[in-house]
């Protein structure tokens, strides 16, 4: 038993590795006939460069209620805790202190 799961692992990562390969390929084809494609009489070229160049804004800073700013990661993430919590909230329908009785 032990041997026909190596087999399976084996076959796996040959398969696998053939992928990848195969893919690899794909992308490095797909990219040269779009290099070769581009061209100064229709644009392609400049509108290449311009995305190419394009800068990418940072995202904002967050601030605390305080307005003072956050700065570790952890401290990023105890906010967005706080926040996610704040908003989602359950329904009075489905709160059992404030669900309404018949009658």
């Amino acid at each position: 038993m032990v041997a026909h799961k190596i087999s399976n692992r084996q076959h796996y990562e040959q398969m696998a590795q053939e992928l990848r390969t195969e893919l690899s390929s794909f992308r490095s084809d797909t990219y040269n006939s779009y290099i070769i494609s581009l061209s100064t009489h229709d644009r392609s070229l400049w509108d290449s460069t311009k995305h190419l160049l394009r800068s990418h804004p940072a995202p904002s800073p967050l601030r605390h209620p305080d307005n003072s700013w956050t700065r570790s990661d952890e401290d990023k993430a105890h906010m967005f805790a706080n926040h996610l919590r704040s908003v989602f909230q359950p329904s009075p329908e489905s709160d059992p202190l404030h669900a309404r009785t018949p009658g």
